[in-house]
C-alpha cells in the first residue's frame, strides 16, 4: 500500500485565492520531497456563504501546474465531477495531461455534491444515469478500439487504469466493477460503511484497486496535537454535521443526535485521527485492517488549521507515521 495525500481544497473566507493556491504548489512541492506517493484535489464550484467553501473549478489547470513544478509525484483528482463536462473534451485532457506528465496523473470520478450540482435540477436517479451515460462515452473516447474518429493526442493502452470512482450509489459501483476501473471509498464514513462499498465492488468482480481516506492530523504529543485542531476542528464539525452523510449516520444510530461531549467525541465523529506519531500509526493501521484497502490517502489540510501546522503534520507524518503503517511503502524521505 502506498499513501498519498487528499486536499478538498476548501478555504475560509478571509484566505485570497492567491495566497490559497500558493500555498498549495509549496504544499504539494514539499509532499514530493518528503516521498508522499500522490496528491489528489477536489473540484468545487461557487462561492458559498458558509464558513469555509472550494477554490477549485478545474482541476485539470492546478494539475498541469503542479506537474511543471514537481518531477515525481502523482496527481490527480478526488472527484473530479464528470456530469460537468464534456466527456470528449476531458477525454483529450486526460489524454493530453498524461503524455505531459509521463502517466503522472490519475483521476477520481464522482457525481458531484448536492451544493454543486443544485443548479442542474436533476434528481439523483438522472444525475447517476446521466454520470454512467458520460463515463462509458469518457472510456470509449479513450479506447485505441473505438468505431469513431480518434482523439488526439492519440491514447496509450489501458486509459482506464487511470480512473477511480468515488460513488455511493449500487449501479455505478457495478458497472465500475465490470469496466476495471478503481475504487475510492471517501473520508466522510467509518471504516464499516466503507466496507459496504469496497464489498460490493469486490463482490462484482472488481479486481482494480481500492483507495481510503482518513482526515488525520500529526503533533509530537496526543495532548499537543489535539490543542492545534480544536478550533478548526470545531469549524469543520459545524458545516460537516449539516451534511447529509452525517445526518444518515444518526438516522442509522451510528452517531448520537446530543451534541459532542468534548473534543476527542468531535474528533471521532468527524473520523479525525488526531495525536502523536505513534498514536496516528496505532489508528491507521487499525482503520486499514477494518477496511481492507489497498491504497491510504490521509487529508492533512482543513479550513482554519495554521499552514505551518498542516506542514508541520507531513513532515512527522512522513519520518514517524508511515514507517509503522502496516503495508505501506517506505517513504524516501529528505530532512526539510
Amino acid at each position: 500500500m502506498e499513501i498519498g495525500l487528499f486536499h478538498q481544497m476548501w478555504a475560509p473566507p478571509q484566505i485570497e485565492d492567491k495566497e490559497f493556491f500558493a500555498q498549495t504548489v509549496e504544499d504539494v512541492q514539499l509532499a514530493e520531497t518528503l516521498g508522499f506517493e500522490s496528491c489528489s484535489f477536489g473540484e468545487h464550484h461557487f462561492v458559498r456563504a458558509k464558513a469555509f467553501y472550494g477554490r477549485l473549478p478545474v482541476p485539470e489547470v492546478l494539475i498541469a501546474k503542479l506537474a511543471a513544478e514537481t518531477t515525481r509525484i502523482k496527481l490527480g483528482t478526488a472527484i473530479k465531477i464528470l456530469t460537468l463536462d464534456s466527456p470528449l473534451r476531458f477525454a483529450e485532457a486526460v489524454s493530453l495531461l498524461d503524455l505531459l506528465t509521463e502517466g503522472r496523473v490519475m483521476f477520481g470520478l464522482g457525481h458531484g455534491s448536492p451544493a454543486d450540482m443544485e443548479h442542474m435540477g436533476l434528481t439523483q436517479a438522472e444525475k447517476h444515469h446521466q454520470f454512467r451515460n458520460i463515463l462509458l462515452e469518457l472510456l470509449d473516447y479513450l479506447s485505441l478500439n473505438r468505431q469513431g474518429p480518434q482523439i488526439t493526442p492519440q491514447p496509450r493502452q489501458g486509459m482506464h487504469e487511470l480512473f477511480w470512482l468515488g460513488v455511493r450509489d449500487r449501479n455505478t459501483i457495478l458497472l465500475g466493477a465490470q469496466l476495471g476501473l478503481n475504487l475510492l471509498i471517501g473520508q466522510g464514513e467509518d471504516a464499516t460503511t466503507q466496507n459496504i462499498y469496497s464489498d460490493l465492488y469486490r463482490e462484482a468482480g472488481g479486481k482494480g484497486f481500492v483507495r481510503g481516506f482518513r482526515l488525520v492530523y500529526v503533533g509530537e504529543t496526543d495532548a499537543e496535537a489535539q490543542k492545534s485542531v480544536a478550533e478548526a476542528a470545531q469549524l469543520f464539525f459545524s458545516v460537516r454535521e449539516k451534511l447529509p452523510q452525517y445526518l444518515a449516520a444518526q438516522r442509522q444510530g451510528r452517531i448520537p443526535y446530543e451534541p459532542p461531549k468534548d473534543l476527542p467525541d468531535l474528533l471521532w465523529r468527524l473520523n479525525y485521527i488526531v495525536g502523536s506519531p505513534t498514536t496516528v500509526a496505532e489508528q491507521l493501521n487499525h482503520y486499514i485492517s477494518q477496511s481492507k484497502v489497498d491504497y491510504l490517502g490521509v487529508k492533512m489540510h482543513i479550513p482554519g488549521l495554521l499552514n505551518e501546522d498542516v506542514r508541520k503534520s507531513m513532515r512527522l507524518f512522513a519520518q514517524e507515521v508511515a514507517p509503522k503503517v502496516q503495508l505501506a511503502r517506505k517513504l524516501e524521505v529528505v530532512s526539510v
